[in-house]
């Protein structure tokens, strides 16, 4: 990843998006003290953490794999965080994201946003999650309803227009 960051030390100034997931295999106990290791690397790194949102396992499109002291692993599921900064030496902590054995992929894009759609909510949408399915479907329903009735009422509008031109039509050759 350190090849894809273009900011010089000194520079970083802006605000920093760190999204990332962790291995699954932390469980939930352990999960939540890497991800206040990962927060302490921003603030060593003299990063100012704006917003977070805690780790939520969720379910990997692809299997990705992970070497660690020599040994593969793969997985199919992974924690997924953020975590919002401002400032910072983003170099040193590209590397020491890179070298995390617990950091299965990250990522860090400057934003000017300082929030974002919480983990859980992103993990809910991309397993599945039934509840959020009825959720969307509902809004959905409700979307086309209301489309439905704008439709009724410009349809409406047309027919008192055309009925209120034929009135007009009518007088026009009754009075003649």
């Amino acid at each position: 990843m350190s090849k894809d960051i273009n900011v010089d030390k000194g520079e970083n100034k802006g605000a920093y998006e760190l999204a990332f997931h962790l291995v699954p295999s932390l469980g939930d106990d352990n999960v939540n003290k890497v991800f206040e290791e990962i927060a302490k690397l921003i603030e060593k790194n003299e990063g100012n953490i704006v917003s977070k949102s805690e780790p939520s396992l969720l379910n990997l499109e692809y299997q990705m794999e992970k070497i660690v002291d020599s040994v593969k692993s793969k997985y199919n599921t992974a924690y997924f965080a953020w975590v919002i900064f401002e400032g910072g030496d983003v170099q040193d902590l590209d590397k020491e994201l890179l070298a995390h054995s617990d950091v299965l992929r990250y990522l860090i894009i400057k934003t000017d946003q300082k929030d974002s759609i919480p983990a859980s909510d992103v993990a809910s949408v991309l397993n599945g999650d039934e509840e959020k399915e009825d959720e969307e479907v509902k809004v959905e329903a409700k979307v086309e309803e209301k489309e439905e009735v704008k439709e009724e009422e410009v349809e409406d509008s047309k027919e008192e227009k055309v009925d209120n031109k034929v009135d007009e039509v009518i007088d026009e050759l009754v009075k003649e």
